[in-house]
Protein backbone atom coordinates (compact mmCIF):
# COMPACT_ATOMS: atom_id res chain seq x y z
CA UNK A 1 0.00 0.00 0.00
CA UNK A 2 1.17 3.44 -0.95
CA UNK A 3 2.69 5.46 1.84
CA UNK A 4 0.72 8.80 2.61
CA UNK A 5 2.02 11.97 0.39
CA UNK A 6 4.63 13.59 2.54
CA UNK A 7 4.05 17.06 3.68
CA UNK A 8 4.60 20.00 0.74
CA UNK A 9 6.92 21.36 3.41
CA UNK A 10 9.02 18.60 4.40
CA UNK A 11 12.61 18.94 3.85
CA UNK A 12 14.91 16.51 2.32
CA UNK A 13 18.34 17.56 4.20
CA UNK A 14 20.49 15.25 1.72
CA UNK A 15 18.98 16.91 -1.51
CA UNK A 16 20.01 20.02 -0.27
CA UNK A 17 23.24 19.25 0.17
CA UNK A 18 23.34 17.20 -2.61
CA UNK A 19 21.99 20.39 -4.50
CA UNK A 20 24.89 22.75 -2.72
CA UNK A 21 27.50 20.91 -3.37
CA UNK A 22 26.83 20.49 -7.22
CA UNK A 23 26.77 24.01 -7.23
CA UNK A 24 29.88 24.43 -5.30
CA UNK A 25 32.04 21.89 -8.03
CA UNK A 26 30.10 23.80 -10.85
CA UNK A 27 31.60 26.48 -9.56
CA UNK A 28 35.18 24.74 -9.63
CA UNK A 29 34.41 23.53 -12.85
CA UNK A 30 33.89 27.06 -14.60
CA UNK A 31 36.89 28.01 -12.76
CA UNK A 32 39.43 25.92 -13.92
CA UNK A 33 38.37 27.65 -17.46
CA UNK A 34 42.23 28.33 -18.65
CA UNK A 35 43.62 24.60 -17.42
CA UNK A 36 40.47 22.35 -17.85
CA UNK A 37 43.32 19.58 -18.31
CA UNK A 38 44.78 20.20 -14.58
CA UNK A 39 40.63 20.62 -13.15
CA UNK A 40 40.04 17.24 -10.75
CA UNK A 41 36.32 17.49 -10.91
CA UNK A 42 36.33 17.78 -15.07
CA UNK A 43 33.04 16.04 -14.85
CA UNK A 44 31.46 18.48 -12.43
CA UNK A 45 28.99 20.15 -15.61
CA UNK A 46 26.80 16.44 -14.86
CA UNK A 47 25.68 18.53 -11.72
CA UNK A 48 23.57 20.29 -14.29
CA UNK A 49 21.47 16.88 -15.08
CA UNK A 50 21.53 16.41 -11.02
CA UNK A 51 19.97 19.57 -10.88
CA UNK A 52 16.87 18.41 -13.56
CA UNK A 53 16.32 15.28 -11.52
CA UNK A 54 16.10 17.03 -8.60
CA UNK A 55 13.71 19.09 -9.48
CA UNK A 56 11.64 16.87 -10.83
CA UNK A 57 11.36 15.24 -7.59
CA UNK A 58 10.85 18.38 -5.27
CA UNK A 59 8.36 19.73 -7.74
CA UNK A 60 6.51 16.14 -7.97
CA UNK A 61 6.34 16.84 -3.80
CA UNK A 62 5.06 20.16 -3.95
CA UNK A 63 2.86 20.37 -6.66
CA UNK A 64 2.08 16.94 -8.65
CA UNK A 65 -0.92 16.84 -6.62
CA UNK A 66 -2.21 20.39 -6.86
CA UNK A 67 -1.84 20.17 -10.36
CA UNK A 68 -4.04 17.27 -10.51
CA UNK A 69 -6.45 18.77 -8.51
CA UNK A 70 -7.08 21.98 -9.93
CA UNK A 71 -4.30 24.54 -9.55
CA UNK A 72 -4.10 26.70 -12.13
CA UNK A 73 -1.23 26.61 -14.56
CA UNK A 74 -0.76 30.01 -14.80
CA UNK A 75 -0.35 29.99 -11.11
CA UNK A 76 1.62 27.50 -11.04
CA UNK A 77 4.12 29.14 -13.89
CA UNK A 78 4.29 32.22 -11.86
CA UNK A 79 4.96 31.06 -9.12
CA UNK A 80 8.54 29.07 -10.93
CA UNK A 81 8.79 32.11 -12.47
CA UNK A 82 9.11 34.05 -9.08
CA UNK A 83 11.44 31.45 -7.96
CA UNK A 84 14.00 31.79 -10.66
CA UNK A 85 13.60 35.35 -12.13
CA UNK A 86 15.05 37.41 -9.67
CA UNK A 87 18.89 36.02 -9.14
CA UNK A 88 18.67 35.11 -12.97
CA UNK A 89 18.19 38.85 -14.12
CA UNK A 90 20.64 40.04 -11.32
CA UNK A 91 23.13 37.91 -12.81
CA UNK A 92 21.97 38.61 -16.27
CA UNK A 93 22.69 42.50 -15.85
CA UNK A 94 25.69 41.79 -14.07
CA UNK A 95 26.67 40.03 -17.18
CA UNK A 96 25.74 42.98 -19.63
CA UNK A 97 28.06 45.75 -17.49
CA UNK A 98 30.61 43.70 -17.12
CA UNK A 99 30.90 42.86 -21.33
CA UNK A 100 30.70 46.81 -21.50
CA UNK A 101 33.14 47.54 -19.21
CA UNK A 102 35.80 45.46 -20.43
CA UNK A 103 34.72 46.84 -23.99
CA UNK A 104 35.77 49.78 -23.20
CA UNK A 105 39.07 48.54 -21.23
CA UNK A 106 40.09 46.83 -24.77
CA UNK A 107 39.87 50.18 -26.15
CA UNK A 108 37.02 49.02 -28.15
CA UNK A 109 33.71 50.96 -28.81
CA UNK A 110 31.19 48.47 -27.59
CA UNK A 111 28.10 48.00 -29.28
CA UNK A 112 25.54 49.10 -27.49
CA UNK A 113 22.13 48.05 -29.51
CA UNK A 114 23.33 45.11 -29.82
CA UNK A 115 24.04 44.99 -26.24
CA UNK A 116 20.43 46.49 -25.92
CA UNK A 117 19.19 43.76 -28.28
CA UNK A 118 20.79 40.58 -26.32
CA UNK A 119 19.88 42.28 -23.29
CA UNK A 120 16.20 42.38 -24.03
CA UNK A 121 15.66 38.80 -25.09
CA UNK A 122 17.61 37.46 -21.86
CA UNK A 123 15.19 39.79 -20.28
CA UNK A 124 12.35 38.04 -21.09
CA UNK A 125 13.84 34.89 -20.37
CA UNK A 126 13.74 33.67 -24.18
CA UNK A 127 17.01 32.88 -25.83
CA UNK A 128 18.79 35.31 -27.54
CA UNK A 129 18.90 34.20 -32.08
CA UNK A 130 22.43 34.76 -33.28
CA UNK A 131 21.69 38.08 -35.51
CA UNK A 132 20.73 39.58 -32.13
CA UNK A 133 23.51 38.33 -29.84
CA UNK A 134 26.94 39.55 -29.03
CA UNK A 135 28.26 35.83 -28.99
CA UNK A 136 26.15 34.20 -31.95
CA UNK A 137 26.91 30.67 -30.52
CA UNK A 138 25.44 31.30 -26.82
CA UNK A 139 21.34 31.82 -26.53
CA UNK A 140 22.34 33.38 -23.19
CA UNK A 141 25.42 34.97 -23.71
CA UNK A 142 25.30 37.49 -20.51
CA UNK A 143 25.25 34.16 -18.02
CA UNK A 144 25.55 31.39 -19.75
CA UNK A 145 24.07 29.10 -17.17
CA UNK A 146 20.67 30.24 -18.17
CA UNK A 147 19.93 27.89 -20.65
CA UNK A 148 19.48 25.37 -18.30
CA UNK A 149 16.78 27.81 -16.60
CA UNK A 150 15.48 28.24 -20.01
CA UNK A 151 15.01 24.34 -20.53
CA UNK A 152 13.46 24.18 -16.07
CA UNK A 153 11.21 27.04 -17.21
CA UNK A 154 9.83 24.25 -20.43
CA UNK A 155 9.98 21.40 -18.60
CA UNK A 156 8.16 22.72 -15.45
CA UNK A 157 5.06 23.73 -18.40
CA UNK A 158 5.39 20.20 -19.20
CA UNK A 159 4.83 19.02 -16.21
CA UNK A 160 1.85 21.35 -15.65
CA UNK A 161 0.28 20.31 -18.94
CA UNK A 162 0.60 16.54 -18.54
CA UNK A 163 -0.52 16.01 -14.77
CA UNK A 164 -3.63 15.00 -15.06
CA UNK A 165 -2.37 12.15 -17.71
CA UNK A 166 0.78 11.37 -15.96
CA UNK A 167 0.05 7.70 -15.07
CA UNK A 168 2.86 5.16 -14.24
CA UNK A 169 2.62 3.85 -17.91
CA UNK A 170 2.68 7.27 -19.66
CA UNK A 171 5.16 8.57 -17.40
CA UNK A 172 7.32 5.33 -18.50
CA UNK A 173 6.74 6.06 -21.79
CA UNK A 174 8.10 9.37 -21.59
CA UNK A 175 10.77 8.20 -19.56
CA UNK A 176 11.71 6.04 -21.90
CA UNK A 177 11.41 7.52 -25.01
CA UNK A 178 13.76 10.45 -23.39
CA UNK A 179 16.25 8.01 -22.46
CA UNK A 180 16.89 6.56 -26.34
CA UNK A 181 17.17 10.29 -26.89
CA UNK A 182 19.05 11.11 -24.69
CA UNK A 183 21.88 7.82 -25.98
CA UNK A 184 21.24 9.19 -29.18
CA UNK A 185 22.57 12.46 -27.95
CA UNK A 186 26.26 10.67 -26.37
CA UNK A 187 26.76 8.24 -29.29
CA UNK A 188 26.25 11.35 -31.93
CA UNK A 189 28.49 13.79 -29.62
CA UNK A 190 30.34 12.14 -27.43
CA UNK A 191 29.23 13.67 -24.56
CA UNK A 192 26.61 15.08 -22.89
CA UNK A 193 28.17 18.33 -21.93
CA UNK A 194 25.43 20.06 -24.68
CA UNK A 195 22.69 22.01 -24.82
CA UNK A 196 23.82 25.74 -23.71
CA UNK A 197 24.77 26.22 -27.50
CA UNK A 198 22.63 27.00 -31.02
CA UNK A 199 24.24 24.23 -32.46
CA UNK A 200 23.79 21.78 -29.31
CA UNK A 201 20.03 23.22 -28.44
CA UNK A 202 17.88 20.06 -29.08
CA UNK A 203 20.30 17.77 -27.32
CA UNK A 204 19.56 20.28 -24.34
CA UNK A 205 16.20 19.06 -24.25
CA UNK A 206 17.01 15.29 -24.35
CA UNK A 207 19.00 15.81 -21.27
CA UNK A 208 16.31 17.74 -19.35
CA UNK A 209 13.48 15.68 -20.14
CA UNK A 210 15.21 12.29 -19.34
CA UNK A 211 16.27 14.25 -15.66
CA UNK A 212 13.58 15.98 -14.68
CA UNK A 213 10.43 13.13 -15.70
CA UNK A 214 12.80 10.61 -13.75
CA UNK A 215 12.93 12.90 -10.50
CA UNK A 216 9.20 12.70 -10.70
CA UNK A 217 9.38 8.71 -10.90
CA UNK A 218 11.43 8.90 -8.28
CA UNK A 219 9.32 10.66 -6.16
CA UNK A 220 6.65 8.02 -6.71
CA UNK A 221 9.33 5.72 -6.06
CA UNK A 222 10.07 6.87 -2.79
CA UNK A 223 6.18 7.26 -1.48
CA UNK A 224 5.87 3.44 -2.44
CA UNK A 225 9.33 2.22 -1.62
CA UNK A 226 11.55 4.17 0.87
CA UNK A 227 15.10 3.66 0.65
CA UNK A 228 16.97 1.75 3.46
CA UNK A 229 18.36 4.66 5.60
CA UNK A 230 21.91 5.92 5.40
CA UNK A 231 23.58 9.27 6.32
CA UNK A 232 23.21 11.93 4.76
CA UNK A 233 26.94 12.73 4.91
CA UNK A 234 27.63 9.28 3.01
CA UNK A 235 25.48 10.68 0.87
CA UNK A 236 27.00 13.90 -0.36
CA UNK A 237 30.37 11.97 -0.09
CA UNK A 238 29.04 9.69 -2.88
CA UNK A 239 28.46 12.56 -5.11
CA UNK A 240 31.82 14.08 -4.90
CA UNK A 241 33.51 10.51 -4.80
CA UNK A 242 31.83 9.49 -8.44
CA UNK A 243 32.13 13.22 -9.83
CA UNK A 244 36.32 12.58 -8.89
CA UNK A 245 36.24 9.42 -9.91
CA UNK A 246 34.74 10.44 -13.54
CA UNK A 247 38.15 12.47 -14.97
CA UNK A 248 39.24 11.25 -17.61
CA UNK A 249 36.09 8.93 -18.47
CA UNK A 250 34.32 9.34 -21.69
CA UNK A 251 30.53 9.41 -22.89
CA UNK A 252 29.50 6.19 -21.04
CA UNK A 253 30.22 7.22 -18.11
CA UNK A 254 27.64 10.72 -18.41
CA UNK A 255 25.27 8.09 -18.95
CA UNK A 256 26.03 5.83 -16.40
CA UNK A 257 25.98 9.47 -14.15
CA UNK A 258 22.78 9.93 -15.45
CA UNK A 259 21.04 6.88 -15.91
CA UNK A 260 22.20 5.07 -12.66
CA UNK A 261 24.09 7.17 -10.28
CA UNK A 262 22.35 10.10 -9.43
CA UNK A 263 18.93 8.46 -9.61
CA UNK A 264 20.44 6.14 -6.57
CA UNK A 265 21.87 9.38 -4.92
CA UNK A 266 18.46 10.82 -5.14
CA UNK A 267 16.20 8.14 -3.64
CA UNK A 268 19.09 6.96 -1.25
CA UNK A 269 19.37 10.94 -0.33
CA UNK A 270 15.32 10.68 0.12
CA UNK A 271 15.22 8.55 2.99
CA UNK A 272 18.80 9.50 4.53
CA UNK A 273 19.27 10.90 8.34
CA UNK A 274 21.91 12.99 9.69
CA UNK A 275 20.51 14.44 12.37
CA UNK A 276 20.44 18.58 13.50
CA UNK A 277 23.81 19.30 11.88
CA UNK A 278 22.60 17.64 8.66
CA UNK A 279 19.62 19.25 8.86
CA UNK A 280 20.97 22.98 9.57
CA UNK A 281 23.88 22.02 6.86
CA UNK A 282 21.50 21.07 4.01
CA UNK A 283 18.73 23.78 4.76
CA UNK A 284 22.14 25.95 4.58
CA UNK A 285 23.20 23.94 1.13
CA UNK A 286 19.82 24.56 -0.52
CA UNK A 287 19.65 27.62 0.48
CA UNK A 288 22.90 28.90 -1.57
CA UNK A 289 22.94 27.00 -4.43
CA UNK A 290 20.92 28.59 -7.00
CA UNK A 291 23.22 32.04 -6.27
CA UNK A 292 25.79 30.21 -6.89
CA UNK A 293 24.62 28.58 -9.78
CA UNK A 294 23.23 31.75 -11.00
CA UNK A 295 25.94 34.38 -10.31
CA UNK A 296 28.78 32.58 -10.55
CA UNK A 297 30.03 32.59 -14.41
CA UNK A 298 28.76 36.19 -14.77
CA UNK A 299 31.38 37.59 -11.97
CA UNK A 300 33.96 34.90 -12.80
CA UNK A 301 36.01 37.34 -15.44
CA UNK A 302 36.20 40.01 -12.69
CA UNK A 303 37.30 38.16 -10.13
CA UNK A 304 40.14 36.56 -12.14
CA UNK A 305 41.00 40.09 -13.65
CA UNK A 306 41.05 41.65 -10.06
CA UNK A 307 43.04 38.40 -8.52
CA UNK A 308 45.48 39.31 -11.24
CA UNK A 309 45.75 43.28 -9.78
CA UNK A 310 46.26 42.19 -6.26
CA UNK A 311 48.86 39.32 -6.92
CA UNK A 312 49.45 38.72 -10.70
CA UNK A 313 48.45 36.47 -12.97
CA UNK A 314 47.62 33.56 -10.80
CA UNK A 315 48.04 30.46 -13.79
CA UNK A 316 49.21 28.12 -13.94
CA UNK A 317 50.80 27.69 -10.44
CA UNK A 318 48.72 28.97 -9.02
CA UNK A 319 45.59 27.40 -10.11
CA UNK A 320 44.45 25.81 -7.27
CA UNK A 321 44.41 28.61 -4.84
CA UNK A 322 42.68 30.82 -7.07
CA UNK A 323 40.21 28.67 -7.56
CA UNK A 324 39.44 27.92 -3.73
CA UNK A 325 39.37 31.86 -3.45
CA UNK A 326 36.52 32.05 -5.94
CA UNK A 327 34.41 29.14 -4.12
CA UNK A 328 34.76 30.61 -0.90
CA UNK A 329 34.22 34.42 -2.46
CA UNK A 330 31.18 32.56 -4.20
CA UNK A 331 30.11 30.89 -1.51
CA UNK A 332 29.73 34.52 0.33
CA UNK A 333 28.20 36.07 -2.33
CA UNK A 334 25.57 33.58 -2.68
CA UNK A 335 24.78 34.21 0.98
CA UNK A 336 24.26 37.81 0.58
CA UNK A 337 22.40 37.55 -2.50
CA UNK A 338 19.87 35.02 -0.91
CA UNK A 339 19.57 36.65 2.47
CA UNK A 340 19.27 40.38 1.22
CA UNK A 341 18.13 40.16 -1.99
CA UNK A 342 16.54 37.11 -3.34
CA UNK A 343 14.50 35.99 -0.32
CA UNK A 344 13.02 39.40 0.20
CA UNK A 345 12.32 40.24 -3.26
CA UNK A 346 10.53 36.97 -3.74
CA UNK A 347 8.61 37.08 -0.43
CA UNK A 348 7.31 41.06 -1.53
CA UNK A 349 6.62 39.35 -5.45
CA UNK A 350 4.89 36.02 -3.75
CA UNK A 351 2.29 38.30 -1.73
CA UNK A 352 1.64 40.91 -4.98
CA UNK A 353 1.12 37.73 -6.85
CA UNK A 354 -0.57 35.16 -5.79
CA UNK A 355 -0.53 34.74 -1.77
CA UNK A 356 -2.64 31.73 -1.38
CA UNK A 357 -0.39 29.51 -3.41
CA UNK A 358 2.80 29.90 -1.66
CA UNK A 359 3.63 27.25 0.14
Amino acid sequence: MPSPPLSATARFEALDMLRGLAAVLLVVFHAYWTSAEANPWSKAWLGVDLFFALSGFVLAHAYLDRLRTGMPLTTFMKLRLIRLYSLYIAGTLIGAALWWLLQVRAGEAPDLGLLALTLGWQAAFLPVPPAHCIDGNLFYPLNGPAWSLFFELVINLCLALSARFLRPAVLAAIIAAAAIWLIAVAVNRQTLDVGWSWPTIWDGGARTAFSFFAGVALYRLHLRRKAPAVSAWLIAAGLLGWITFGRGQGWLFDLASVFLVFPLLIWFGASATGGAMARRFGLWSGTISYPIYALHVPLLDFYYRALGRLVGNPLPEMQGLAVAGYVFFMIAVAWCAATYFDVPVRRYLSRRSAPAEVS
